[in-house]
């Protein structure tokens, strides 16, 4: 019983330091940028051109991690990449605050990209392994919730943080990634834990054709083609909207709480069906959220877009697939990012 008490105690601290890892990463380090974009382009005359290099460079450093992760055999090296990545990602957004350099800012949204695509790798592969190994896999929902989590974080924070101008932004959310940092350092840590795969799991797992991880690979790279307009530029658009620029800050908001709650949604949807439906379900869902605030532009549009855009959030609909598919890790981390 008392092993049984700690082991349980052990996921859930590791499930934990994912979830405020993943606020950090994505919700800070990845999608501040969204909220504070308005910021950079009003004080330091960012042109939209800019702003979209700038988000590509990101996007490229997550791509980098994307590719780099599904070749590199991490072992019980986790722990300490992650907090190598979580330094990086607290420092290259502090820098930002910093420089005044176009391409300072390219380099450090690249590194950016980078630690935050790791940092999602990483931790989801040890939260997942250790909630399985627990036969606690329901939580996973929780775990990725972080992500909705740290949008709102940056929606709420950033017109606080407009008070002390761009750069106060940036390092502002610099400094709540410390405070966030310090109560999970220590429960980063590598758990030896025996695989646990459930004969349903490996009965589905040898269902699932090889082709089908073409199509997705296809339809979640179109899927991220489509989103990362929004994903950059939402909160700047509704600041041009004539009449509604003050809500500005609160679709982003609004984009963050749908996300919160969605992957428990899936996830308990995905269980009760089989992957595809809730996989075409959420791609049309987000579609329309990309596209009702541009035909819509009103309040009414953009809170209707920003619930669509938020709720089936790209990554979280995979997660379902841990006991199909989660021990071959190739494949995991190719349906992560």
């Amino acid at each position: 019983m008392q092993l049984f008490r700690n082991k349980v105690n052990e996921s859930t601290r590791t499930m934990i330091a994912g979830f405020v890892m993943l606020i950090i990463a994505m919700g800070i380090g990845r999608f501040s940028y969204t909220s504070i974009l308005p910021l950079m382009q009003s004080q330091t005359h960012l042109t939209v051109t800019e702003s979209g290099y700038l988000a590509g460079s990101n996007n490229l450093g997550y791509l980098a991690a994307a590719f780099g992760a599904g070749f590199i055999t991490w072992g019980n090296r986790r722990p300490r990449h992650l907090r190598i990545h979580l330094i990086l990602c607290v420092i290259s957004t502090g820098l930002m605050g910093i420089t005044s350099s176009f391409i300072g800012w390219l380099l450090l949204r690249f590194i950016a990209g980078i630690s935050s695509g790791l940092i999602y790798v990483l931790s989801s592969s040890l939260v997942m392994e250790t909630l399985i190994s627990n036969k606690r896999e329901k939580w996973v929902g929780f775990f990725y919730s972080g992500v909705g989590t740290g949008i709102v974080l940056t929606g709420l924070a950033t017109p606080m943080l407009s008070h002390f101008t761009w750069r106060g932004a940036w390092i502002g959310f610099f400094v709540v990634s410390i405070i966030l940092i310090l109560p999970i350092w220590t429960s980063i840590y590598d758990g030896k834990f025996e695989p646990f795969l459930t004969n349903s799991a490996s009965k589905h797992s040898l269902k699932l054709p090889q082709s089908i991880f073409i199509w997705l690979l296809v339809a979640y790279g179109l899927e991220g083609l489509g989103y990362i307009v929004s994903a950059t530029f939402l909160v700047a658009m509704v600041k041009q909207m004539p009449n509604i620029s003050d809500f500005a800050d609160f679709s982003w908001i609004v984009v963050g709480l749908a996300a919160v709650p969605s992957p428990l949604l899936w996830s308990w949807w995905a269980s009760k069906a089989s992957y595809i439906k809730p996989l075409i379900t959420a791609l049309i869902l987000q579609a329309l959220g990309v596209i009702i605030p541009i035909c819509m532009p009103n309040i009414v549009g953009v809170v209707l877009g920003s619930i669509l855009f938020g709720g089936p959030l790209w990554e979280y609909l995979c997660f379902h697939l841990p006991q199909r598919v989660w021990y071959d890790s190739q494949i995991a981390i190719m349906l992560l990012l």
